[in-house]
C-alpha cells in the first residue's frame, strides 16, 4: 500500500471507528414556537370593514424529556452502522454534537499516533476526503457495555468494534477499543466525546 492510500486509510479510521454509537434522528428537532399576542385597534364599524373570525389556535404540545435507556442506545447503535455500512456521510455526522470531540490513537509504521477531530465540520471533511477512495465492507461490535447515569441524561458506551473495507480492491482490516459518551442534547441523544484506541490492524502489500 503506497503512502498516501496509508494517509487516507489513517483519516478514515478517525470519522468511522469513532462512530459506533448515536442518535437516529435525520436532523434537528424543531422548538414549539411562543403565541405571540394579537394587538387590535378599537373596532369602527363606520370606517373599518369587519374582519373574518379566525378559528382558536391550538397550543403547541410539548415533547416529552427524553431520557436514555439502554434500548435507545442499542436502536442508535445499529442506525449508525447501517449509515457507516452504506457510507452515508451527512447521516454520521448527525449522530454527533456539533462541539463533539474524538480522539483516536491508530498505529503506524513508527509506532502509535495520537489523532484529534472537532465538531462535525471536521469529520464531514475526512469521509468526504476517505469515503470517494474506500468500500467499508463490514462493520460490527462486540463485549457492549452500556452505563446510564443516574439522572438519565448520559451514557458511557465501551465495545470492542471491528471494521473491514476495499482499497484499490484489497482488504483493510481494523479492531480497536471504543468509548463514547452520548448525553441529550436540545432533545437529541448525540456523541459528545469518542475515544478509540486501535489494538490491531492489517493492510494489503503493494
Amino acid at each position: 500500500m503506497d503512502p498516501s492510500m496509508a494517509q487516507v486509510w489513517q483519516r478514515l479510521r478517525v470519522a468511522i471507528l469513532g462512530a459506533v454509537m448515536g442518535a437516529i434522528g435525520s436532523g434537528a428537532i424543531a422548538c414549539p414556537q411562543s403565541v405571540a399576542a394579537t394587538l387590535t385597534q378599537p373596532h369602527r364599524a363606520e370606517t373599518q370593514p369587519e374582519r373574518p373570525q379566525m378559528p382558536p389556535r391550538t397550543p403547541p404540545r410539548m415533547r416529552s424529556p427524553v431520557e436514555l435507556t439502554e434500548n435507545q442506545v442499542r436502536s442508535r447503535l445499529e442506525g449508525l452502522l447501517a449509515a457507516i455500512k452504506n457510507q452515508d456521510i451527512e447521516a454520521i455526522v448527525s449522530f454527533y454534537a456539533p462541539n463533539a470531540a474524538i480522539r483516536a490513537t491508530v498505529n503506524l509504521a513508527g509506532g502509535s499516533q495520537m489523532i484529534r477531530l472537532d465538531g462535525r465540520q471536521q469529520i464531514r471533511d475526512l469521509l468526504e476526503l476517505a469515503y470517494p477512495q474506500m468500500r467499508i465492507t463490514a462493520v460490527r461490535y462486540e463485549d457492549l457495555v452500556i452505563e446510564i447515569a443516574p439522572d438519565r441524561s448520559q451514557a458511557v458506551v465501551t465495545c470492542t468494534l471491528f471494521q473491514s473495507a476495499m482499497a484499490r480492491d484489497q482488504p483493510l482490516n481494523s479492531v480497536a477499543n471504543q468509548r463514547l459518551v452520548f448525553r441529550v442534547i436540545d432533545q437529541e441523544i448525540l456523541i459528545t466525546e469518542d475515544i478509540s484506541e486501535e489494538t490491531s490492524r492489517s493492510f494489503p502489500k503493494n
